[in-house]
C-alpha cells in the first residue's frame, strides 16, 4: 500500500540558553542517561563545519586550553503516539494530538561541564542547543487530513544529540593539540519532533 509522509516538522522552542556557567551531571540511577524514553529512532547526526580542535592536530597558540566536542550518536526520542483509520464515512477525518502530560528534555552529562563545552557544540555544528526543551500541557498537534480508507499516525517527541567530549591544551614543543583530564559524555535536545505518516 503506497505511504504518503504528510508532515516531518522540526520546531525549535523554549531555549533557556546555554549562557548559565555550569551545567550540572543529573542523577543516574543505571548506565546510560537517566530517563529513557519509551521509544527511540535513530536519526543522522548534523553535520560539523569543521573538526575543532582534535587531539593530535596542529595549533597555533601555545598552552592555550580548548574543547574538542563531538556528536556520537542522534535520536529521535518519541514521548506519544495516536493514529486513526477513515472507516466511517467519504469525508476526511482530522488526525490531531492534544498533549496530556507535559515532557521535558534537559542536558545531560556525567561531569560539571563548563559553558565552554556548550559554546563549542554551538559553534561546531552551526546550532543553538538549548538546556531545557518542553511539550507542555494542553498544547494541539495537528490537524492532519486523513483521507477515506486511510490510517494516519502521529508520534511527537524530542530529537537528541549524544556526545563526547576532551578538554586539549596546546602543547608548546609538538604545536599540537594534547588531551588533558579525562573525557566525558552527555546528551543535548535540539529539536522538538513531529512525525505523521498515512497509509
Amino acid at each position: 500500500m503506497k505511504k504518503r509522509v504528510v508532515a516531518m516538522c522540526l520546531t525549535t522552542v523554549f531555549a533557556l540558553g546555554l549562557g548559565a556557567p555550569t551545567a550540572v551531571a543529573a542523577p543516574n540511577p543505571g548506565a546510560g542517561e537517566p530517563f529513557a524514553p519509551e521509544e527511540w529512532v535513530p536519526v543522522p547526526k548534523p553535520a560539523a563545519v569543521d573538526r575543532g580542535p582534535a587531539p593530535g592536530t596542529t595549533c597555533e597558540a601555545p598552552g592555550s586550553v580548548a574543547e574538542f566536542v563531538e556528536i556520537t550518536g542522534s535520536r529521535y526520542d518519541v514521548e506519544g503516539v495516536v493514529s486513526t483509520k477513515n472507516d466511517i464515512g467519504d469525508e476526511p477525518i482530522p488526525l490531531t494530538q492534544t498533549i496530556k502530560e507535559s515532557k521535558t528534555k534537559k542536558w545531560w552529562t556525567n561531569i560539571s561541564v563548563s559553558v565552554k563545552v556548550s559554546k563549542e557544540l554551538n559553534r561546531k555544528y552551526s546550532w543553538e542547543y538549548s538546556r531545557e526543551m518542553v511539550w507542555s500541557l494542553g498544547q494541539k498537534i495537528g490537524p492532519y487530513e486523513v483521507r477515506k480508507g486511510e490510517t494516519g499516525r502521529l508520534s511527537w517527541g524530542f530529537l537528541v544529540d549524544e556526545f563526547a567530549g576532551q578538554t586539549v591544551r596546546c602543547n608548546a614543543n609538538s604545536k599540537t593539540w594534547e588531551p588533558i583530564g579525562r573525557t566525558y559524555f552527555g546528551v543535548a535536545p535540539r529539536e522538538r519532533h513531529v512525525e505523521v505518516t498515512i497509509q
